[in-house]
């Protein structure tokens, strides 16, 4: 099984705050998805890539997933940028204001902002 089957949809659109119904079957999927990277990291070795450089790239796989799901590629095609190019663009953003947040507040703020900014096309459309 693929980590995009594993993942599936993802997490329901949510409010900030409004965290819903548990997943509980999802936790458990994704967790089994982790445990097998630590198997197959075991396997391999410390050579190649880090786990957390893999379970980065799952999660912006499925990002990636829900912008091509979105309709956003379409108010980008003209530009040339594919899914996972916006993704990784998002993900670049939430590392720098991890890292440059003083609170939780101020990080979804930032990124609150830079959705907005990138979902600005959508509202565009005709």
């Amino acid at each position: 099984m693929t980590h995009r089957e594993v993942l599936g949809d993802g997490a329901a659109h949510r409010q900030p705050g409004n965290y819903g119904p548990v997943d509980v079957e999802g936790i458990q999927r994704r967790g089994d998805v982790v445990r097998q990277i630590i198997q197959h990291r075991g396997r391999r070795g410390i050579a190649g890539v880090s786990m957390v450089a893999e379970l980065d790239s799952l999660f912006v796989d499925a990002v990636a997933k829900a912008i091509r799901a979105s309709g956003l590629m379409g108010a980008y095609k003209a530009t040339g940028l594919i899914a996972r190019q916006l993704a990784d663009t998002l993900y670049a953003t939430a590392r720098g204001l991890k890292y440059t947040s003083a609170t939780r507040e101020a990080f979804v703020d930032g990124m609150t902002l830079a959705v907005r900014a990138m979902c600005a096309p959508l509202r565009e459309a005709p």
